[in-house]
């Protein structure tokens, strides 16, 4: 049979995929990690060991690949998690890589001496250390070229398969030294010589790793022409918009960001268009406007936005008031209304645009329905009334997917062959996607999750000059790839079974092995794809099925609660009703003396009110006594004013009037006739009212000055007393004046 070499890029494309199939790069990729962390001597973050990956071996991990590389050596008890989010080795691991390292440090320097040992022996005339220098080129250059192959060497020490590499090596050395080198050679690759032998499987596994990691730029020039499609159209989901906007809090916001980012860095390897339906803009303009709704009336002040993102609000509404703690003032409309009303321009310049679908035949297309109703019934039966999609959710997921699969060919079976693929976070949509393809015998996905789709654009990326460079570094070697261990050497085997049996297929030209191996490798990345959706689901399932259990075994333990609880309740039942009953007559006896009790309230309102009466009356009795008392002092007053009047007053008038008489007798007797003699009656009287008249004249003014008399209108009594006194005599005086003067004019004139 025919034997023909292979092209150094069909090789690539067979390390490639024998590589990811066998799983080999996933543990290879662990160890890496584990060198970064043993090298930083610090714990690290996630963010922390991504841009270390990038710096020691150039390679770029997705979020979800390195997060799930680090669960597993989490489980493997290799690292451990620090309460700030970082992540360092654990004490045995440490220890363990850095025997290790020092082992293989020796070994190296071992290998070195034997080297230069050897080439003095054999060749004393040359110079042993620029020897070694050329040496060491041209077995970084023969792992390159032969990779796997290489292992033949190792196994069986003949040189002569490996002329593609060793005549290189010999050129620059005069030919009589050739002998004495391959000597040297031969000792080097001696099978009993393990410290070289170690060298040279550490730098087979590191060539290993840069191949299965992402394939040379001659790589994908040769299987440029296998692709039919030169640009990818990738359709987005709802959520995976509000993580490009910024505008919610989901783990898949980083893979978001990578995607987008990759996307933009690969242009020139693969364009990729980014685009959204209709109907998603119509369903993300609505959800952001029930979230304006949500928080609009909440007066957004620094402390209380502060408050609120702590609270369990939507992620979208938490957004709002991040940007409220930073933006004093902020409102809920100035926040939301440009993504509301201009969402298509914002899209716009972010490279998204609208894919123009008639949504309408498509929600009335009877398959779609059928989509739509399926998915109903299922999550009526699996999922929770409060975390179940409407109608209008499904109906948009059904669209998106059909809108997806009508763009592509009826027999597209290869990556090359699709144009259009649908992107979202929603794993309810990509559960979907799993089980149409399912029914319909379909091996290519239509919706990818974020990491995903970047794990298939990045097959198109070339690796740079770096990696391996990084990675075949004699320094680099002992911290990355300690040891050839029974897995590396498996996946050697497993890339030189396939090596050789396209070496003996024949009937299989170049241009047809790069198609197969091409498609094979992106195959091999969508299973490890769906591999992970499937393990997610997987996860998902056993979560909930033990949820399930759990609930089931709480419904029993509630169930033996319940029974003794309704027995005992029983129990309660009957010391209730006892206790009713006595309460009952408790009661009844409670308003007997409630009764008692409102009738001795009302007895001692009515004594009250009576008592009240009788102060009232008591009162009015004082009062008129009291008026009776004073009109008693008022009436006795009057007495002793009357009496002081009749003896003061009255009987001066009564004696001013007789006096005023007897003056008038008097003085009429004197005038009328003078010769007639006064009558001893006259005298007397007159000697006796004159100084009683005197004394009535004077003693009203006496009796005033009296404290208990001294009074406003005693006084003006008393004063009319004096005018009374003085009244009758004057007229006495002054009448019988008159008279007995008028009474002699009369008898002189002899009238």
């Amino acid at each position: 049979m025919t034997i023909r070499h292979l092209s150094p890029e069909i090789i690539s494309l067979i390390h490639h995929v024998e590589l990811n199939e066998s799983g080999w790069w996933k543990k290879a990729i662990g160890q890496v990690i584990k060198g970064v962390l043993w090298k930083s001597q610090k714990p690290l973050s996630q963010a922390e060991l991504r841009i270390g990956l990038k710096r020691e071996v150039g390679i770029q991990l997705p979020d979800e690949v390195l997060l799930r590389q680090i669960e597993i050596l989490s489980s493997q008890n290799c690292l451990t998690r620090m309460p700030n989010q970082s992540y360092k080795l654990t004490e045995a691991t440490n220890q363990a890589l850095t025997a290790a390292y020092h082992k293989a440090c020796s070994e190296q320097e071992l290998c070195r001496s034997a080297f230069l040992t050897s080439c003095t022996n054999h060749c004393p005339d040359l110079p042993s250390e620029k020897v070694w220098s050329e040496f060491s080129k041209a077995l970084l250059n023969a792992v390159r070229v032969a990779g796997a192959n290489l292992f033949h060497l190792i196994a069986g020490g003949n040189l002569e398969q490996e002329g593609d590499w060793l005549a290189p090596f010999l050129r620059p050395f005069p030919p009589e030294h050739t002998t004495g080198l391959r000597k040297t050679l031969s000792e080097f690759f001696a099978p009993a010589n393990q410290a070289c032998r170690n060298q040279v499987l550490r730098l087979m596994s590191a060539h290993f790793f840069a191949e299965a990691s992402q394939l040379r730029p001659e790589t994908l020039a040769v299987i440029e022409s296998a692709r039919k499609t030169h640009t990818i159209k990738v359709i987005l989901d709802t959520n995976f918009l509000f993580s490009v906007l910024g505008l919610h809090d989901n783990p898949a916001d980083d893979s978001v960001v990578s995607l987008v980012d990759i996307a933009k860095r690969n242009e020139r390897h693969l364009k990729i268009k980014f685009y959204v339906l209709p109907g998603t803009l119509d369903e993300a303009q609505r959800t952001l406007s029930s979230q304006l709704h949500l928080v609009e009336r909440i007066r957004t002040t620094v402390a209380m936005a502060n408050v609120a993102v702590t609270q369990p609000l939507p992620s979208i509404a938490k957004k709002f008031f991040d940007a409220a703690k930073r933006s004093s003032g902020l409102t809920a409309e100035t926040f939301f209304r440009p993504y509301i009303d201009d969402l298509r321009t914002i899209l716009r310049d972010k490279g998204i645009h609208v894919l123009e679908t008639p949504q309408h035949i498509y929600a009335q297309r009877q398959d779609v329905i059928d989509d739509v109703l399926s998915e109903q019934e299922r999550e009526t039966e699996e999922i929770p009334t409060h975390r179940r999609k409407g109608y209008d959710r499904l109906l948009h997921d059904a669209v998106l997917w059909h809108v997806v699969t009508d763009r592509r060919a009826d027999n597209a079976s290869t990556p090359f062959e699709v144009e259009y693929w649908a992107v979202s976070i929603d794993w309810r949509l990509i559960a979907f996607d799993r089980k149409k393809r399912t029914s319909n015998l379909s091996k290519l996905p239509a919706v990818l999750y974020p990491s995903n789709l970047v794990q298939f654009i990045q097959f198109w990326v070339p690796r740079s000059p770096d990696l391996e460079e990084s990675l075949v570094d004699s320094l680099q070697l002992p911290l990355f790839f300690q040891s050839f261990d029974p897995e590396d050497e498996k996946a050697t085997i497993k890339v030189l079974e396939a090596i050789s049996r396209f070496e003996n297929v024949t009937d299989f030209p170049e241009s047809t092995l790069k198609v197969i191996l091409a498609n094979k490798a992106l195959r091999t990345r969508l299973r490890g794809a769906d591999a992970s959706n499937d393990e997610i689901f997987t996860l998902v399932r056993e979560e909930l099925l033990a949820e399930h259990q759990t609930t089931v075994n709480s419904l029993h333990d509630t169930k033996g609660t319940l029974a003794r609880t309704e027995a005992h309740l029983m129990d309660e039942r009957i010391s209730r009703e006892q206790s009713q009953r006595l309460l009952a007559d408790t009661n009844l006896q409670l308003d007997e003396t409630n009764r008692k009790a409102a009738q001795i309230e009302t007895d001692l309102a009515e004594a009250l009110r009576t008592a009240t009466n009788a102060e009232e009356r008591a009162a009015k009795l004082e009062e008129k006594s009291l008026k009776q008392e004073q009109q008693l002092s008022a009436k006795d007053t009057f007495l002793r004013k009357l009496l002081f009047f009749i003896f003061f007053a009255a009987i001066p008038i009564v004696l001013g009037g007789v006096l005023g008489w007897h003056t008038h007798s008097f003085i009429q007797n004197i005038i009328t006739d003078p010769t007639k003699t006064w009558g001893v009656w006259t005298i007397t009287g007159a000697a006796l009212i004159l100084p009683l008249a005197l004394a009535c004249s004077v003693a009203p003014y006496y009796i005033s000055k009296h404290p208990s008399l001294n009074n406003w209108w005693l006084a003006r009594l008393l004063s009319v007393g004096k005018l009374i006194l003085a009244a009758p005599l004057i007229t006495a005086v002054t009448g019988s004046f008159q008279g007995g003067v008028w009474d002699g004019i009369k008898n002189l004139a002899g009238l």
